[in-house]
């Protein structure tokens, strides 16, 4: 069956990304650049407008519209804050992008360890006092994290002072249009990366690089994002990217579905043996099942079969569903519905660990092993050898390998591929 065949047939009550669960509502129109309707590569006309109108929105200075994802912003911030040798202070528990963006520019890692959350086997966001700063120019922080915690940001901002920061907010666009989680909202990063697609009503690839600092030039950002981004840019993400900067407080005002995640999560609290992740972010759900007999890997299953129902992911013993006002009161209610219908058996504790965030040796830059010489080794003979890749689970891109770090048993005990690239 062919992508067409399967999407055509495709029926679903979706609680994962993108955000707009299946319901755009935009008229599919792809045109080129045309006498108007702009040049995303040198914006004067509509697309000049829109952004504009974004930056308001975001209250930030300036705003970018991405159309290669979230992952071309941090690409560009990269390249625009960064030189060759240069030590950058890095959030370990990054997107994959991160990296990529430090082989582009040359700059080296310096990476922070955020704590672990034993009961959820998942990490923390960054607190201040993980962050050892010195004196680096540049500091990259992902808050929130895939699993809707925040890292206080007024603290990092005290802890490396007039360093630019780089914030990888991918997973909080909706903060700046919802009244309910304002207070999420951060202007402390001179530069902050959305992924609009994963909680807005935006077609995947659709994302946002918004500038709130007179440290980075304007000029300096869009030559770094047009060095990575297609110069035949879709023109319904960037309508589904403006439609979101114009309707989205609209949008999540409307906080019917909220009130009913709300009463979820109390449902399944009485009524269940799932634990739930108090996260800061209401429209994300992790549900823990280590004392439930059913695994989250089993409970996934039978939503899928049984109702239709697909959620973002399984994380270690993690179930993880995202919400956004693109889903129905009704939607939820069959989600709470079918939860109880599943008949959870309680079971004495135990603990299927999420992917820690390893503290592995740096050996190489990303950029110096990705240059090296290399060759391909069964994984049982990588031991000690430098990662010539960056070594992901998908979702959510994180390395637990990064390019340039030294293979220890342990990280090879979590990866699931046969053969391993390695620096020669």
């Amino acid at each position: 069956m062919s992508v067409y065949q399967y999407l055509k047939n495709f029926r679903e009550i979706s609680f994962h990304m993108p955000g707009h669960k299946g319901n755009i509502p935009l008229p599919v129109v792809d045109v080129t650049e045309l006498s108007g309707t702009d040049n995303l590569m040198c914006p004067e006309g509509i697309i000049k407008e829109a952004q504009e109108n974004m930056a308001r929105e975001l209250e930030k200075k300036a705003a970018f519209f991405l159309t290669n994802g979230a992952s071309s912003g941090i690409l560009s911030g990269i390249l625009a804050t960064t030189k060759e040798n240069e030590t950058v202070l890095v959030d370990r528990n990054c997107h994959v992008s991160v990296l990529n963006g430090l082989i582009l520019s040359g700059a080296v890692p310096k990476f922070m360890y955020p704590k672990i959350n034993q009961e959820f086997g998942i990490p923390y966001p960054l607190f201040g006092a993980d962050i050892a700063y010195r004196s680096e120019k540049t500091v990259i922080v992902t808050s929130p994290t895939y699993y809707g915690e925040v890292s206080d940001m007024k603290k990092i901002r005290e802890s490396v002072g007039d360093a630019v920061i780089l914030q990888d907010e991918s997973h909080g666009a909706h903060f700046y249009f919802s009244e309910e989680l304002k207070a999420l909202r951060t202007n402390e990063a001179d530069l902050s990366v959305l992924s609009f697609h994963k909680t807005m009503p935006t077609m995947n690839q659709g994302a946002v690089l918004a500038l709130n600092t007179e440290k980075v030039s304007k000029a300096s950002i869009k030559n770094a994002i047009n060095m990575v981004t297609t110069t035949s840019p879709s023109y319904p993400v960037l309508a589904s990217l403006d439609y979101a900067g114009i309707y989205g407080k609209e949008l999540y005002g409307d906080v019917s579905v909220l009130k009913e995640i709300l009463t979820l999560k109390e449902v399944l609290k009485k009524n269940t043996p799932v634990r739930i992740l108090e996260n800061q972010d209401a429209y994300r759900l992790l549900l823990n099942f280590d004392f439930c007999l059913q695994s989250a890997k089993e409970i996934q299953r039978r939503l899928e079969q049984q109702f239709s129902i697909y959620a973002e992911g399984v994380f270690g013993n993690n179930l993880l569903l995202m919400f956004s006002p693109c889903n129905t009161v009704e939607e939820i209610k069959i989600l709470e519905k079918a939860f109880l219908s599943l008949d959870l058996i309680v079971e004495e504790a135990k603990h299927q660990n999420v992917v820690p965030v390893l503290r592995l040796e740096q050996k190489l830059s990303p950029r110096e092993a990705y240059f090296a010489q290399g060759e391909f080794l069964p994984k049982e003979k990588a031991v000690g050898r430098v990662s010539k890749e960056n070594i992901t689970r998908f979702p959510p891109c994180i390395p637990i390998v990064t390019i340039g770090e030294v293979l220890t048993e342990e990280a090879l005990s979590l990866i699931e591929k046969d053969v391993i690239e390695v620096v020669k």
